[in-house]
């Protein structure tokens, strides 16, 4: 059992390690791609292949060192601008809740069809006030976190990322730390 329960640390770490990895690695500095794969694998986990394929996801560079993106439309397609790859799903998720009337929450996802969608009257541009969106407490964190398996990681990490959250907690392997003293 307590192999177990070090096993799924040791996945929540990976998980915890790989959203700050995301985060801190996909700063845009002079990229110029058509797609970010990364952004889109995430559009396709939440709204599936169909719906994903009428969006775009890019990185641009950012004078400031908080989250922002950029959205407008063109040619029947979502562009979603951002200065890393959070702010990237953050922006996806402005989008499906503001212009799509769509949710995705922890328990569900209610996506509208894209009919209603495809068109924005002028670009939206959104900046964070905050450098840093902390999320996650040790209760939950020890409680809840430590029996999942990668599928609901990545769920969550999904979740993070479309809300803008880019300083989770990352408590797995304290304990370890806390044994070798």
């Amino acid at each position: 059992m307590m192999k177990k329960i070090l096993n799924n640390h040791h996945k929540a770490f990976i998980a915890v390690i790989g959203l700050m990895i995301f985060t801190v690695c996909s700063t845009a500095e002079n990229i110029n791609i058509k797609n970010d794969t990364v952004a889109f694998a995430l559009s396709e986990r939440v709204l599936g292949e169909e719906l994903a394929k009428y969006f775009i996801f890019q990185l641009r560079n950012s004078s400031g060192d908080t989250d922002e993106f950029k959205i407008s439309t063109n040619n029947n397609k979502i562009i979603i601008e951002g200065n890393n790859r959070v702010s990237l799903a953050s922006g996806l998720n402005w989008f499906l809740k503001n212009q799509a009337n769509s949710h995705v929450s922890w328990e569900d996802k209610r996506i509208q069809h894209p009919s209603t969608w495809l068109k924005l009257d002028q670009p939206v541009t959104k900046k964070s006030p905050f450098t840093y969106s902390y999320y996650l407490n040790y209760c939950a964190f020890n409680y809840t976190m430590a029996f999942w398996d990668w599928s609901r990681w990545e769920e969550e990490i999904d979740w993070m990322a479309l809300n803008g959250i880019n300083l989770p907690l990352a408590m797995v392997g304290i304990k370890d730390h806390g044994y070798g003293t």
